[in-house]
This record gives C-alpha cells, structure tokens and sequence, in this order.
C-alpha cells in the first residue's frame, strides 16, 4: 500500500474477517504416530525440534515436501474475470465523470441469479440464526458469508455421501457440488484484486489447512490437490501445542492487514485439522466526502431510543433501491468492482423484523429493484468487532450430520485417527468505517475432530441516523462479501 493510502486509511473503510473450522478425529490413537502422511505416494516425516523452531511441514500432493514450506496454488485455474461498471457520480464533483462510472439500469424482468440465489439465502440463514438475540439486544453484529462459505468450502473437499449433501444443501441450496466449489473458485481467484489506477489492495482472501502431526493420519493426495486448486490452500503439518496456536494467530493476523490478531486459543489433543479463511477488504470512496458535507455534530437514535452524538457523513448518490419494506443505496469504491449498501427499514419495520424475512430471493428481489435516481444519504462513521460460534446456527440451518459421529470425511485422510467430525466453526470480524472509505476483515476457523440510464425524478433521502443493515457488495454479482447491522455508534 502507498504511502498517501496509508494515510488515508488511517481513518477509512476497512473490513476483515476469518472463520475456523477444526476438525477432530473420531478414535483417540493408542500411540500416537511420529509422522503423518499425505498419501502412499507422498509420506511427511515431522522435522526434528531444536530450541529455535519448532516442527513444522507441509505437505504437497505427488511429492515429499521440505519442513516449513507450502503450496502453491494452480495459476492455471484462474478463471476468466468480468469487469464491472464502476462508480457512482457525486453531485458536489463540478466535473462529470465518464458514463462508464455510472451504474446501469436493470432490466423489468427477473433476473436468474443462479447459485448466487442461494449464497444470499446462507448468507441471510447465517445472520438471522447467529445474531438475531444480540440485534434485539442493540448490538452491533457483522459477518462475512465469502469467509465461512470458502471455509466450509474447503472442509467439504473432503466430505463424502450423506454428509457432503448436507454441506452442499446448507451452503448452496439445490446446486450440485462441481458448481458450488468451480463458484467459489471463481470467488476465491478474484480476492487479490488491485486498483488498476493506483495498485492499492482492495480483497484479499487466504485459506490454509493445518495437520496435526501426532496422528495416525494420512492427508489423501486428491484432497491436498482439490483444496489446492479451488481454494489455494497451503498445507501445514505441525505439532498441535501453543506453538502451532500462536502461527495460526500469526498467519490470520497477516492475511487480515493486522485487523484481527487472532482466532484461537489452543487446540486440544485430538484436533485433526483445522482449517482457516482469512478475507481483508480495504478500499477508499470512488466518490470523497467533501469538508462541508462531514458533521462531527451528528446524531444517531440508537435501538433504546439515546441519542448519540457522532461524525455524519452527507452525499448525494444515484443508486437506489426499495423493495416495499426497505430503502437503500450504494455507494462505490475505487475501481468500480465493490460498493458500500446501506439498507433502512421503512417506519415501523424493526431490522430485526426486516432481517426475520430475508432470504436469497428477497435479497434479489432488493437488488434488481435498482434504479439510477438521484438519493441524498447521511451515513455515521463507525467501527465494531465481533465473533461468534457458527456451530449451533450452521446445525440449525441443516448441517447436522457432519457434526456427529457418523459423519464422513473418509476423502480427507485415512489411517485410525482418520475419522473425522467438525469440532466447531469460528469467526471474527472487525469494520471500519469513515470519510475516507472502509476497512473490514474476517477469518473462519474450521475444527475438525474425532468423534466420539439516469431518470432526473424527484430525489430521494436516505439517512441512516436509526439501526440499518449494511452490506458490502460485489456490484457484478450482488454478493453481500460482508453483512451487518448498525444498532449504535457509541464507541
């Protein structure tokens, strides 16, 4: 990052996120093996410990791999990217920018979203079972759907029969497997993206799977290769002690721009596997909010009705939509890929009401209702951490199995510790808001473990001075990367 964005994003837009899934094996071995084995064709032998490093490998498919290293992912995959319109116009800029940066119309007729109908319905599943008692409670929330779907994604590699129909089911609905995973794929290769003007980082997404080395356990080789190449996945074989705690740490920290320090703990003695997504969005407005159109004397009502001084931020944007129980708008970053959505309920309709109804098709329904109209907005500026435990939501919206015993991940390891069940799924995330644009980050950890055209109407006014959801958005696809809930500002 430049030295100019660097300063500027001292106070902007940034989101992050990472989700952990642990995975545990279903028989606690007799006497712990020595080494653990990708496959009969490519065995990884524990490093020897020193005083100065600890043992730590990874593993790649087809060949014995050096301690310390990992995997590279397949460039040869990278699918083919579109490039979407770009920004909206502000009405303080004199100056009109090209028609390219202004959003088009949507046509009349409905329009086929196809299996990202049912990533929104996940997305809405997810928000509405994990944070609807802390929205009551009038606390902020946020999630990051791209972060637990690529960790589930890449835990579902290695699912077989009954259990991977579950996952599949849960995360996408009635798609089938190939096209959830060549989806999320897709997904995966366009989080590295950069400004084509100034080279700033945008996305970054980052998945890792680590082995415990201890295990009677052998990584199979088509699971390392899979997880490779629809994921970039690095494989690492390491003890499972507070060493391998803090790298995980570590590695989430890295691949979160230092947003979110950490994800675990500590493993117990019969974690597998875990698996971790970190995704870190940094950006700043297409559009600049202008000196006089930032109130540091704003006022928000939070959900108890106090109101709370704050930084409110004024300007006029042409994307609008309204679904018949909500308004919102959209307002671009650099590049034209991303867009900040800010969705108000209509009065009388709580965000926990609004969000009790939402599903992949009503989400769909709010997108396509776009219309290039004028719409002067107020949003505050505003930051929020959160976490969460996924595995009681994620059972609740059908993915039971893979939690009990009799689940079956016989295609990610073999060997007596190599039955597997997901322990649990972790996530965090951490957003930052203000004049300059937006920071966010999330990360997903995985446990796995042993069982036992522009109409000049009249204009419309958008302020987000009460609770509103928000969305940050993929303009091309109208994937929500992140989701949440503003119920106060209160620092």
């Amino acid at each position: 990052m430049n030295k100019s964005m660097k300063k500027n994003m001292s106070k902007a837009l940034c989101a992050a996120a990472a989700a952990v899934l642990v995975c545990t094996s279903c028989f606690a071995a007799e006497e712990p093996s020595t080494q653990v084995e990708t496959s009969s064709t490519s065995k990884v032998t524990s490093a020897s410990t020193s005083a100065t490093s600890k043992p730590t490998e990874t593993t790649k498919p087809d060949k014995t791999t050096a301690p310390k290293e990992t995997t590279t992912p397949k460039e040869t995959t990278t699918p083919k990217e579109t490039t979407p319109t770009a920004s909206s116009t502000k009405p303080e800029t004199t100056t009109e920018p090209p028609a390219t940066t202004e959003p088009e119309d949507k046509p009349e007729p409905a329009v086929d979203h196809g299996i990202y109908t049912a990533f929104a319905d996940f997305s809405a599943g997810l928000i509405k079972n994990t944070c609807a008692d802390e929205i009551a409670e009038g606390k902020n929330v946020m999630i990051s759907p791209e972060s637990v779907l690529m960790a589930l994604g890449m835990t579902s590699e290695g699912a077989n029969g009954e259990t991977l129909a579950q996952m599949i089911k849960t995360m996408a609905g009635e798609a089938d497997g190939k096209t959830m995973h060549e989806t999320l794929q897709a997904i995966y290769k366009n989080g590295s993206d950069k400004d084509a003007k100034n080279g700033d980082l945008i996305l970054n997404c980052a998945n890792s799977v680590w082995a415990n080395q201890s295990l009677d356990m052998t990584v199979k080789d088509e699971f390392a290769e899979n997880i490779k190449r629809d994921y970039g996945a690095e494989i690492t074989v390491a003890p499972f002690d507070m060493s391998t705690v803090s790298d995980i740490n570590n590695w989430v920290k890295t691949n979160t721009n230092d947003m979110i320090p950490s994800i675990i703990d500590e493993l117990e003695p019969l974690s597998a596997m875990v698996l971790v997504n970190a995704v870190a969005f940094e950006a700043e407005w297409s559009e600049q909010f202008s000196n006089f159109s930032v109130n540091e004397n704003g006022v928000f009502t939070n959900l108890g009705g106090t109101e709370e001084k704050c930084t409110m931020l004024s300007s006029s944007e042409r994307s609008y939509f309204n679904d018949g129980k909500a308004q919102a708008f959209t307002k671009y970053y650099k590049g034209g890929k991303y867009s900040f959505m800010g969705i108000l309920p209509n009065e009388g309709v709580s965000v926990s009401d609004y969000l009790s109804e939402l599903d992949g098709e009503s989400w769909y329904k709010l997108w396509d209702s776009r219309s290039r109209e004028e719409v002067h907005i107020k949003m505050p500026e505003f930051s929020s951490d959160y976490d969460a435990d996924l595995t009681a939501p994620l059972k609740v919206m059908g993915m039971e199995l893979p939690f009990t015993d009799a689940a079956d991940f016989s295609l990610m390891a073999e060997g007596s510790d190599s039955a597997l069940k997901i322990d649990s799924v972790v996530h965090k995330t951490h957003i930052e808001l203000d004049r300059y644009g937006t920071k966010a980050a999330a990360a997903t950890a995985v446990m796995m473990k042993a069982t036992s055209a522009y109409d000049p109407k009249e204009p419309k006014y958008i302020m987000l001075d009460r609770p509103y959801i928000y969305a940050i958005v993929d303009n091309e696809t109208g994937f929500p990367l992140f989701m949440g809930v503003v119920n106060t500002v209160s620092k």
